[in-house]
């Protein structure tokens, strides 16, 4: 490539990186500036922390040697004391101040150094008569106290400790100021810095008879000073009020701001010449600490006047004369403050050390902060892209979504339209005069549409499910009405198969609950036509336990059980997921979309529950779940006749169980026996207790006509119990001997008194009474009667059917194709209307447009409007009710909630919301 070409090359690499590089930064300075500022700020904080640690654990150890040395200190001082209490109270100084022989003055001067002696820092101690004249004087030479020669005696009348002193009252200590010694009016050399301490002496008649005076080394006290402070003068100093630093003094061997006229402040062992800043600060309060630029101090004040006259009380408690003593007038020298000074290069240095610590283990982790960021950042971009990518697919999987429900929605609306006819045509053909075996047929095509709707609503709940909008109704229903629907599904489902169907009621009544029926309904629907479609013989039965029973609530365990192929244990999980069969070839044998599970288990968790499964292959399953549901109060029933006497004969005993139950659900006193000739030695008592029974239920023929004959008269009503399907071929081949009728299983309470009604009498025949008028007219009189109905509805099949249906349940019907035609309908006819079945879907203007038209007019604003249509979302529900509609029934619909639904809606007598709970 040539030199140009090259050049341009790079020149457009570089201006594609530059937008990614800025991208990078973008991303990367955000993240990685707050970390390496947190880092940084935490290793200063570390380093300070510690070097702040380091400066008070420097600070508390100075302090512990600093009260250690005032300790020796004051030690030392009131050792001093000691002496000058004891020299006062020798009977020598007795004896020579009362008789000052020569005798007496030597025996004096014995006890003196033998007290003196007791004392290193006591330079001499002394007895001073009221003139100022030294009777006796111990002096320290070299490392001995030697006696003063009487022709060396002073006269220190002039010197200012003996003045006061001799001014002292009984029990006063006098303790002079530091300054020079002085011998002969000049101070002694060397200079000997001491101070003194004097007590008064009284003879026996109160007269003033001189002072007993020792002389302490103030080089002394502050050689202990130095040994306790290790001579670190520096940073641990005993300053005079002055500000002299008194152990620099001591080793410097400088007393010459002792000598008259000297000026502390000039002075290069003074604070105030050295340090004027921190003296200034010690001035002005007796305790404190200041940081300076030149470092930090501490300080307090000494008060040694207190410590030595807390000591003198002490003594004089002990005294034999308990006398009180009292300070004296004067102070020490250095009794004004112990300094601690931390300068600022020791600061400067211990802090510079542990940032110097802090520094390289601070620096690894910026390093690995920043390799990290990097690393993160670059993650994170390829995250975002990443994300960018799903979101990409999430929108596109939502729309395919949205695309599948909408499908789904309209695939719906197109089946329900045509099953919506025929089960309308199979309603009608049931109400005409038929047959037994013509009833049946009518029946089954009934309930396989019943089948056919629950499997479009299974398509249609799964959506909902998958797009999380499924919603509970809450309605009031009976269980026996959910058990009775259930037990006609079952026989189609089972129909022909060499399976026993049972279904167990509670064995306690319940009357009306409150809950979700249809949900209920749909589950316990397709758990036991699941069972049907696996099991090829034995036995499907369901269960229902009460498992707690109280005034306002029931919790009830459903159990549905089977003999069929079973469920790999492997496998029992994933059959609650979506689209789930066994294997391909279940799947491909028995058919099924593996949705019906997946709707089950949702549903219960629902309805606050949790479906299960216990199965074990080649023997059954047993699936099961408990709910709770609310308990309304139920009317008391009329008072019925006497109970019905039925005998059970069935050598199943689970079967015999629950034909127990039905009977006495009914009221009914039943019994069972296994077979026919248990049931024959069972009549053959005469037992006068137990009468023969009105109606027998057989699980076979064989023996029923000997059992009618051992019944005697009035013989009883015979029926014959044979699996599901089996009685259209008994009825087409004749019913045995002795059987006056066949049922179906699964047997329900329903079923039970449906089959003695169609042979049992009415209570006026059976007393003989002809039928009333009332009676006539409460038969002949149909739920609609007197009511005019609209029904809307683009399909001419369709209003055609609905006018047929509630035309046979006495409403008078007319019809409108379309939403403008019911609004033209109703301003031609006003008031004519009591309740408008509006369709949604029509061309032109539409349900939900009219019925807002039809709100909008003041005369129709209370006219029920009921939404009729095939579509079944959650979203059509709603958008006709915000429309303005009263109501929503789901093509095809229940005649009979349909009727309960515009009964209560138009206010008809003896209308109850009970039979048709609100959508």
């Amino acid at each position: 490539m040539s030199g140009p070409e090259s050049n341009a090359g790079e020149a457009k690499a570089g201006a594609e990186a530059r937008p990614g590089r800025a991208r990078f930064l973008r991303h990367f300075l955000p993240e990685i500036l707050p970390i390496v500022l947190l880092i940084t700020a935490a290793g200063w904080l570390i380093a300070e922390g510690l070097a702040r640690e380091e400066l008070l654990s420097l600070t508390a150890r100075r302090m512990e040697r600093l009260e250690l040395a005032l300790a020796a200190v004051n030690e030392a001082t009131l050792s001093a004391v000691d002496q000058l209490w004891a020299a006062q109270g020798l009977p020598t100084l007795a004896a020579a101040v009362a008789q000052p022989s020569a005798t007496n003055l030597t025996a004096l001067a014995e006890g003196f150094n033998a007290v003196a002696s007791t004392g290193h820092c006591t330079d001499q101690l002394r007895w001073i008569d009221r003139n100022g004249q030294e009777r006796v004087a111990i002096n320290k030479r070299g490392s001995r106290m030697v006696s003063v020669p009487p022709q060396e005696l002073q006269n220190k009348a002039d010197r200012p400790y003996v003045r006061e002193g001799l001014r002292l009252l009984p029990g006063q200590l006098y303790v002079s100021a530091l300054d020079l010694n002085q011998e002969h009016g000049q101070p002694e050399r060397p200079y000997r810095p001491t101070f003194r301490l004097a007590l008064p002496l009284f003879d026996p008649g109160g007269q003033r008879q001189g002072l007993v005076v020792l002389n302490s080394s103030g080089r002394c006290l502050l050689r202990t000073w130095l040994l306790e402070i290790q001579n670190d003068t520096r940073h641990l100093m005993l300053v005079n009020r002055e500000g002299i630093r008194l152990g620099r003094a001591e080793q410097l061997q400088n007393w010459a701001f002792l000598l008259p006229g000297a000026r502390a402040d000039q002075q290069s062992i003074s604070l105030a010449h050295t340090d004027p800043a921190a003296w200034a600060a010690m001035a002005s309060a007796p305790k404190g600490s200041a940081s300076l630029q030149d470092g930090d101090w501490i300080w307090k004040s000494i008060d040694t006047q207190q410590v030595i006259r807390d000591h003198v009380l002490m003594l004089s408690r002990g005294h034999a004369g308990g006398r009180h003593l009292s300070g004296g007038s004067s102070s020490l020298g250095f009794d004004r403050l112990a300094v601690i000074h931390l300068s600022a290069a020791e600061r400067a240095a211990i802090v510079g050390q542990h940032r110097r610590e802090v520094l390289l283990p601070t620096s690894l982790l910026l390093g690995l902060s920043v390799l990290n960021g990097l690393r993160l950042t670059r993650f994170r971009l390829r995250l975002m892209s990443v994300n960018r990518q799903l979101a990409a697919r999430a929108e596109e999987a939502r729309s395919n979504a949205e695309a599948k429900s909408a499908f789904l929605a309209n695939m719906s609306h197109e089946i329900r339209t045509p099953l919506h006819v025929v089960l309308g045509l199979a309603h009608l053909l049931a109400q005409d005069t038929l047959t037994a075996g013509q009833r049946k047929l009518v029946s089954q095509i009934q309930a396989s549409g019943q089948l056919l709707r629950s499997l479009t609503n299974d398509i249609l709940d799964f959506t909902k499910i998958d797009a999380g909008q499924l919603q509970l109704e809450d309605g009031i229903f009976t269980l026996d009405a959910v058990l009775d629907r259930l037990a006609t599904i079952l026989a189609v489902a089972a129909a022909n198969k060499p399976i026993d169907l049972r279904i167990t009621p509670p064995a306690y009544p319940l009357g009306r609950l409150r809950g979700d029926a249809t949900r209920l309904e749909q589950v316990l629907v397709n758990l036991t036509t699941n069972a049907a479609k696996f099991t090829e013989q034995g036995h499907i039965s369901l269960l229902t336990t009460v498992l707690e029973l109280q005034p306002r609530r029931v919790e009830i365990r459903f159990e549905v059980r089977d003999s069929g192929i079973g469920i790999p244990q492997e496998l029992q999980e994933a059959i609650f997921r979506p689209y789930v069969q066994e294997d391909d070839s279940i799947a491909r044998l028995y058919g099924g979309s593996g949705l019906g599970l997946a709707i089950s288990h949702r549903l219960v968790e629902l309805m606050g529950g949790q479906l299960a499964v216990e199965s074990t292959p080649g023997q059954g399953s047993c699936f099961q779940f408990t709910v709770s549901f609310e308990r309304l109060p139920t009317a008391l029933a009329a008072p019925a006749r006497s109970p019905l006497r039925v005998l059970v004969v069935d050598d199943d005993p689970a079967s015999g169980d629950a034909l127990l139950l039905h009977c006495r659900a009914l009221g009914w006193q039943a019994s069972a026996v296994a077979d026919g000739p248990a049931a024959l030695a069972l009549l053959h008592r005469d037992d006068p207790q137990q009468p023969p029974p009105q109606l027998v239920l057989l699980d076979r023929a064989a023996g029923a006509e000997e059992i009618r004959q051992a019944c005697g008269e009035p013989p009883p009503r015979i029926l014959l119990i044979v699996r599901a399907g089996q009685s259209l071929a008994l009825d087409a081949s004749g019913l045995p001997a002795g059987v006056d009728g066949v049922l179906d299983q699964p047997i329900t309470a329903t079923a039970l008194a449906a089959a003695m009604a169609e042979d049992r009498p009415t209570a006026a025949t059976e007393t003989g009474a002809a039928p009333t008028a009332a009676t006539k007219t409460a038969a002949a009189r149909k739920p609609l009667e007197g009511l005019h109905l609209l029904v809307v509805d683009d399909n001419r099949l369709n209003r055609h059917l609905a006018e047929r249906i509630f035309s046979n349940e006495g409403a008078s019907v007319s019809q409108a194709e379309g939403g403008q035609q019911t609004l033209d309908w109703l301003a031609a006819h006003p008031g004519s209307a009591d309740l408008v079945l509006m369709d949604l879907q029509m061309p032109g203007l539409g349900g939900c447009a009219a019925t807002r038209q039809i709100r909008a007019q003041e005369s129709l604003a209370h006219l029920p409007v009921v939404a009729l249509s095939a579509g079944a979302t959650t979203g059509q529900r709603q958008a006709a009710m915000e429309a303005g509609m009263d109501a929503f029934l789901t093509k095809p619909f229940d005649v009979a909630e349909a009727i309960a639904l515009i009964r209560r809606l138009c206010g008809h007598p003896g209308s109850s919301v009970d039979s048709c709970p609100l959508p």
